[in-house]
């Protein structure tokens, strides 16, 4: 299918969680397509986890770039295979790096459980998906896991990180804890769900973390892809929240 940014999409016929709003809308989340155009210019580097089949992943490396880079964690193996395809038949694969593998806090394996039909609800690290929007028909199997700060290291900024895992959010932001540390991350943005959580308590202290010692100021992403201010305390009311963006620019501007 052909994107509104002239590049194209690969997608997963039998799919029934992006297939048919990307077939029949020629989009999937308008909203946060237009924030990445608002917040991302060439040059960057952009990090997408839970890239599923590359929509986000092919509209961050159009917008950065040859000179910027994009680094894409998928932990479904079939899933990261259409993802590569989708990188590669859009000639980005000089500053995309697709990462066949699950990003946590721990390096090693984790069960990954997917559904067959509905392929964005697959979960690492996440026993319980009877919370989530399909509750039933998922297997597992078995994937290796890697802490993303190691792979980057040596990254001196990262403008967008995006987590989507639907669940395991909380363990991915452990696993960017050295990124964190050394304020390399400008925006952060989880999807912030309290049912599909692996563990709600863990969830609330990673937030809690981000808003108090590292001092990240939460935003919701309006309709048009703008940066709108949340109070602290909306960041955790119980809400499904899609996207919560952390901002972190000013710890590096008081700490730097």
């Amino acid at each position: 299918m052909a994107l509104p940014n002239g590049h194209h999409l690969v997608l997963i016929a039998d799919d029934l969680s992006l297939t048919p709003d990307l077939v029949t809308g020629g989009m999937y989340d308008w909203p946060f397509w237009r924030f990445l155009h608002r917040q991302l210019r060439p040059g960057d580097h952009a990090v997408d986890i839970g890239a599923n089949i590359g929509l986000f992943t092919v509209a961050m490396a159009a917008i950065v770039g040859p000179s910027g880079r994009v680094t894409a964690y998928e932990a479904d193996p079939e899933v990261a295979d259409v993802l590569t395809d989708n990188v590669t038949s859009n000639w980005m694969a000089d500053w995309v790096s697709v990462v066949p593998l699950a990003a946590g806090g721990t390096a090693g394996t984790v069960t990954l459980r997917r559904h067959p039909r509905y392929r964005g609800s697959s979960a690492a690290g996440v026993d319980d998906v009877s919370q989530h929007a399909v509750a039933a028909g998922y297997t597992s199997v078995d994937v290796a896991r890697e802490r993303p700060d190691e792979r980057l290291a040596d990254e001196a900024r990262l403008r967008l990180v995006k987590v989507d895992v639907e669940g395991g959010e909380a363990d991915v932001v452990r696993g960017l804890a050295g990124l964190l540390d050394r304020n390399a991350i400008d925006l952060l943005d989880l999807e912030i769900v309290p049912d599909n959580a692996a563990s709600a308590a863990e969830l609330r202290d990673v937030v809690n973390e981000l808003l108090g010692a590292r001092g990240a100021r939460p935003h919701r992403i309006d309709d048009r892809g703008r940066l709108q201010a949340l109070r602290p305390e909306e960041v955790l009311d119980g809400s499904r929240h899609p996207h919560v963006v952390f901002d972190l620019r000013a710890t590096r501007a008081t700490t730097g």
